[in-house]
């Protein structure tokens, strides 16, 4: 639903684009990293609801409505469609594989649009002293459907570490 919404608000350059970001073989290989990409898409666009439903009903009601530039996709692309974003993550995630097997906790992760986050963290504090109370944090919150929890608990580790 998700790939028709926003092939429905492109034009042809456009929809090329995007259809090269998801057939990129990290993004493909990569649940949580589309996941990732579609959220940060969906929320560059202008004026687009977060229901699927009334977004297909403003594109009935406007056919010319070409919300989604390549720009756009270029954007996201060049955010996450990196070697050191996949590899964040897997750090991130190495103790808690669940966040990257499981598709539910793959979806409230994405919804947080904190994967860039999550896989800075990785990268950079894996051996902070507090990482695996966020890793933890950051689990069992997205196994019970709380986006903002863990959004919430990125951004405390982020504030902590960055002061």
């Amino acid at each position: 639903g998700r790939f028709a919404f926003l092939r429905a608000i492109s034009d042809a350059p456009t929809h090329a684009a995007l259809t090269r970001v998801l057939t990129n073989s990290m993004v493909a290989k990569n649940p949580l990293l589309q996941q990732a990409v579609f959220t940060a898409i969906e929320r560059s666009l202008p004026a687009i609801s977060e229901s699927p439903e009334e977004n297909f009903e403003q594109i009935q009601k406007d056919a010319n409505l070409k919300v989604l530039t390549p720009e756009i996709v270029a954007e996201v692309a060049k955010r996450f469609v990196r070697t050191d974003v996949i590899r964040g993550l897997e750090i991130a995630a190495r103790r808690h594989p669940k966040l990257l097997t499981e598709k539910r906790l793959r979806h409230v992760l994405g919804r947080t649009h904190r994967i860039g986050e999550l896989a800075e963290i990785g990268l950079k504090h894996a051996k902070h002293p507090e990482f695996e109370k966020l890793m933890e944090s950051v689990e069992k919150h997205a196994s019970t459907g709380r986006a903002q929890s863990v959004s919430d608990a990125i951004d405390r580790f982020l504030k902590k570490v960055n002061t």
